[in-house]
């Protein structure tokens, strides 16, 4: 679990934990309301907030639909995402050797196609807020697994749907050019450091932006980059350096780098590359599930419970344990070079 994890921002996602407390771990009625074809409520606690996170982030989802082959989220216009297959339910994959095989253990690298996952995998792995910067061993990059159909269907499949939805904002004084929900992300960001940067001239240097919508894959793999559906932005690439290019095992930038400016970003739902173990200290996404969860996993334990477990009641959870940089510690540190 994430202990230490501290949210120091306005509760954006009070009403979502306030939502959680009050109703015990059952289908919600607005979940129910939406729901066909099957119960929702032999599902994890884990899952329970997984779904009530991705909810409360994404307005176009309309509904939870159960079904034999699994659970889909109905988003507007009648277009439909798996969450997860009725078989990655049932085998219950919330375990670490399912995300790191063998052979990539020894490997010491990742293989790019196995991150193109299930919107339940991508949430998998929880996100550490700011002023959290624990090492992260090989494989605990939370974000950079992704439901690419899911970005598809909110933003676009094709270049040119992605760019009829995008909308332009400022950083600093540089246009941006981001998705919706992502563009008014980040006019709040810009106005947070704003603020910052009269008080700190210091961090302008670091706040230069180097665009946000391309259209593009991820620098040596066939993926999709998320600047290609307009949820990202790179400030400084010559400061804030990405693995590939540094070859190093692991940055100083990923303790030492600026906790103003990450903490700006990830209250507007962003997450930050530096987190990941193959790090992009450059590179902010806009993920508003991932951040809504890591805030409801810290606040549940800081109620006075434990966590998940403590919404159980202390029961087993169907859906395993929730990973964390420790402990993933026993697949292999951080090091080498991820090929």
């Amino acid at each position: 679990m994430m202990k230490g994890c501290v949210g120091r921002h306005p509760s954006r996602w009070g009403g979502l934990l306030l939502w959680l407390l009050l109703l015990p771990l059952c289908c919600t009625a607005e979940t129910a309301a939406g729901e066909r074809g099957g119960e929702l409520s032999g599902l994890s606690a884990e899952d329970r907030i997984n779904l009530l996170c991705l909810r409360s982030a994404y307005p176009q989802i309309r509904a939870v639909e159960s079904g034999p082959d699994g659970i889909w989220l109905r988003l507007e216009g009648e277009r439909r995402v798996l969450y997860a297959s009725a078989a990655e339910l049932a085998a219950h994959p919330y375990d670490d050797a399912t995300l790191l095989d063998r052979e990539q253990r020894l490997a010491r690298r990742l293989d790019p196609a196995r991150m193109d996952v299930s919107l339940r995998a991508s949430m998998h792995l929880p996100y550490l807020p700011d002023p959290e910067r624990a090492a992260t061993p090989l494989g605990y990059s939370p974000g950079r697994w992704r439901s690419y159909a899911f970005l598809k269907a909110l933003y676009g499949a094709d270049a040119a749907t992605v760019r009829r939805g995008l909308g332009v904002t400022s950083l600093q004084g540089r246009k941006v050019r981001m998705s919706g929900a992502a563009v008014r992300a980040l006019v709040a960001v810009d106005g947070r450091l704003r603020e910052a940067v009269r008080q700190r001239p210091e961090l302008k240097p670091w706040l230069v932006s180097a665009g946000g919508f391309l259209w593009r894959h991820i620098a040596g793999e066939q993926r999709l980059s998320p600047h290609s559906f307009g949820i990202a932005i790179d400030l400084s690439p010559q400061r804030a350096p990405y693995w590939r290019w540094a070859r190093m095992e692991r940055h100083p930038l990923q303790q030492s780098y600026d906790s103003e400016i990450v903490r700006a970003f990830e209250a507007e739902g962003f997450i930050w590359g530096g987190k990941w173990h193959e790090y992009d200290l450059m590179h902010f996404e806009y993920r508003p599930e991932i951040m809504a969860k890591a805030r409801v996993l810290h606040q549940l334990e800081t109620a006075g419970g434990s966590g998940l477990e403590g919404l159980s009641g202390g029961a087993e959870r169907d859906g395993g344990t929730v990973a964390s940089p420790h402990g993933l510690s026993g697949v292999g540190a951080a090091g080498g070079s991820n090929g």
